[in-house]
């Protein structure tokens, strides 16, 4: 019955830098924990390439400096008032699912 609502997560070893088993996901419910010790390029790997991720996830909890270097903002002024808009590059925008975001130490 419980793995009537949990889904297989399938990743390739080169997506997080090493093999880790079986995990499976309710993406109803469970919420991804990103570590920082997870280098920003392993992470940004794994949230804009894998499907599941990209299309699923909907909770993922995340080391604010980690988060920044995934969504960096860019500064632009017009006259006296600064606009900040983000790169087109972002990690957050390719997450059509999420719904949350926590922040971690």
């Amino acid at each position: 019955m419980g793995l009537y609502e949990y889904e297989l997560l399938k990743f390739e070893e080169k997506q997080i830098g090493r093999d880790w088993g079986t995990l499976y996901v309710n993406w109803e419910n469970d919420c991804i924990w990103l570590c920082n010790d997870l280098s920003a390029t392993w992470a940004k790997d794994l949230l804009t390439k894998n499907e599941q991720m990209k299309g699923k996830l909907k909770r993922l909890c995340i080391g604010r400096d980690l988060w920044k270097s995934l969504n960096p903002l860019m500064g632009l002024r017009q006259g006296n008032m600064a606009i900040l808009r983000t790169k087109p590059t972002n990690v957050v925008e390719s997450l059509a699912a999420l719904e949350s975001i926590q922040f971690h130490s």
